[in-house]
């Protein structure tokens, strides 16, 4: 997939409509690219985890002949800067009148066997007079895990019966 390409798409839709809900990309056996809009997408991290699995689940038992070979998460965040040495502003990004909104972009290529290679980047999001662009990219940063390390697993889950699924996640939330 051509990630700027695709930070285009996400532009055009910010233009559109004003806002970005997460959009996801998964491309398969490097052939046919899939597209998720969230239309709602929740608040908590573990629920994110767990909604990006069943997700990857549910792909991957309507995909069951092809392999990831990339994915691609787009969403608005915000952000908060302070200058070094000050304290972090004590309230959260979106409560902060002087928040950046940024689009966070990754990226996680699959390789061959356990071959992974996971890349973010934030791109600010410029809003004047009721126009919006978006800043140039950010040099990319190599990230260790994310959301799409839980799509990923849940779509290679796919070929696990529920009951096999339900014991592993016992096992591994007991731990």
């Amino acid at each position: 997939m051509d990630i700027q390409a695709l930070t285009q798409h996400a532009k055009e839709f910010l233009l559109q409509d004003r806002e970005l809900a997460p959009v996801l990309f998964a491309e398969l056996s490097g052939k046919e690219i899939t597209l998720h809009f969230f239309a709602t997408f929740p608040n908590s991290l573990r629920a994110q985890r767990a909604a990006m699995f069943e997700l990857g689940r549910s792909h991957g038992k309507r995909h069951k002949n092809a392999e990831i070979t990339q994915l691609c998460l787009i969403q608005e965040v915000w952000g908060q800067t302070s200058a070094c040495g000050a304290p972090i502003p004590p309230y959260k990004p979106s409560e902060d009148p002087a928040r950046k909104e940024y689009l966070l972009v990754h990226v996680l290529n699959v390789g061959p066997g356990q071959q992974y290679e996971y890349q973010g980047r934030f791109i600010e999001i410029l809003r004047a007079g009721g126009s919006i662009d978006l800043a140039p990219e950010s040099e990319p940063y190599e990230a260790k895990e994310g959301l799409l390390d839980y799509f990923l697993a849940g779509f290679r889950s796919r070929d696990l019966s529920e009951k096999k699924l339900r014991k592993l996640l016992k096992a591994a939330v007991s731990r």
